[in-house]
């Protein structure tokens, strides 16, 4: 289901967007009898052009759901493709283990945690995901923004990938 938000994503990163807000609530699937499911990627409200053109936001200002919100964001960044990668990392961490990666009691506790904490296995918590779930979700939740996939358009070959070795395991 996640194949279409990560071709969605690299859509909008081709034409200089930056969504800054990635989370399940903006993920629709529109399911017909007899017809394949289509997922849809909603809500650009506080995305901004890449170029700094249109910014909505007043600067020093955490906009976003903090559950999905990238380490560069909360250290004051504006957000790039790669933030937009480590919320996709969230959510694929999230429907993998069904629990966000760091479910912590208050928001404080929340952001020191993107910041600091080691990357959560989806393993650890469903011994049925691969290694290469794992990887998958260490590179889009790196830390440091230079580490992670090298695109959103990069996430839909590895998840194929990931999952042809969940099937044939």
């Amino acid at each position: 289901t996640l194949r279409p938000v990560a071709r969605a994503l690299a859509a909008a990163h081709r034409r200089g967007l930056v969504r800054r807000e990635g989370k399940p609530a903006n993920v629709l699937i529109a399911h017909r009898e007899g017809e394949d499911e289509h997922v849809y990627l909603t809500d650009f409200g506080i995305a901004r052009r890449t170029d700094g053109e249109g910014a909505m936001t007043r600067t020093g200002v955490l906009v976003g759901t903090l559950d999905y919100t990238a380490p560069e964001r909360i250290h004051g960044g504006t957000g790039t493709p790669a933030s937009d990668i480590y919320a996709f990392g969230c959510m694929l961490f999230e429907t993998l283990t069904g629990h966000i990666p760091y479910d912590r009691p208050t928001e404080l506790a929340k952001m020191h945690a993107h910041l600091n904490d080691v990357v959560p296995r989806a393993s650890d918590t469903v011994p049925e995901a691969t290694g290469q779930l794992d990887e998958i979700v260490a590179k889009t939740m790196a830390k440091d923004p230079a580490d992670p996939l090298e695109s959103a358009a990069a996430v839909v070959p590895a998840l194929d990938r990931a999952l042809d070795q969940a099937k044939a395991g």
